[in-house]
């Protein structure tokens, strides 16, 4: 069964979340598809990535005005999470808006922002929280910009020539790892989560034979540890 990143994403709102999906405005949903995201992709691919309560998920989730870009932030020992989300109704590539060219440019350049700091852009105050958290001089940073609509064809170039530099870091980009993912990519990403969900949920069974008088054996039965993996 092809697992499709809108369904699911839907699903998550609505069951996890607790919201309806159809009550929510275009920027709502794009900060919620930001922490579905980080929940059920990131997750699983890279746990160590992600808070593990989801009070602290929640804590990541920069919403509000003054973003500077930002609908995600995390920091999970010395790695630094960025992710931006861009939600869009239309499935068919035909009828998908096309992105503005500067919307993923601006996304490349969020660490001089961030960087920057509220004394030269406005920032909300969780925003604020979370950029006092990196070390700059150590940190390496993921940058995450996910998108339902059709990215710009620009985009793309932008893609392989990186983040925009911060003079004052000139060794910036060698610690940053720079994604654009549009929906066949964030399709992709999913089954992928999906499919080490299902490797990590591996039964194991446990046999027994007896111990027969070993002296200072661990008891009566010596335990034999075998395991398979199941599928759906």
């Amino acid at each position: 069964m092809k697992e499709l990143f809108r369904e699911h994403f839907r699903e998550y709102v609505a069951s996890d979340l607790g919201f309806k999906f159809d009550s929510l405005n275009e920027v709502e949903r794009s900060k919620y598809m930001a922490r579905f995201y980080a929940d059920k992709v990131i997750r699983c691919v890279n746990p160590g990535l992600i808070p593990t309560t989801d009070e602290e998920l929640t804590a990541c989730v920069v919403d509000g005005s003054d973003d500077c870009g930002v609908d995600f932030l995390s920091r999970e020992g010395d790695t630094v999470l960025i992710l931006q989300a861009k939600f869009s109704g239309h499935k068919k590539t035909s009828k998908k808006r096309l992105e503005d060219p500067e919307s993923f440019d601006f996304f490349c350049s969020v660490l001089g922002r961030l960087s920057a700091g509220p004394k030269k852009f406005k920032m909300n105050q969780k925003l604020k929280e979370a950029r006092a958290e990196i070390d700059w001089e150590h940190d390496s940073f993921l940058l995450h910009y996910i998108t339902l609509a059709q990215p710009a064809e620009n985009s793309f170039n932008q893609l392989s020539q990186g983040i925009y530099p911060v003079d004052e870091i000139p060794d910036l980009a060698d610690r940053v790892a720079l994604e654009l993912l549009d929906e066949q990519g964030l399709n992709a990403s999913l089954r992928d989560a999906l499919s080490v969900r299902e490797e990590s949920s591996a039964r194991a069974k446990v046999l027994f034979s007896r111990n027969e008088g070993q002296a200072g054996g661990p008891g009566p039965w010596n335990p034999t540890l075998t395991s398979h993996k199941t599928r759906r």
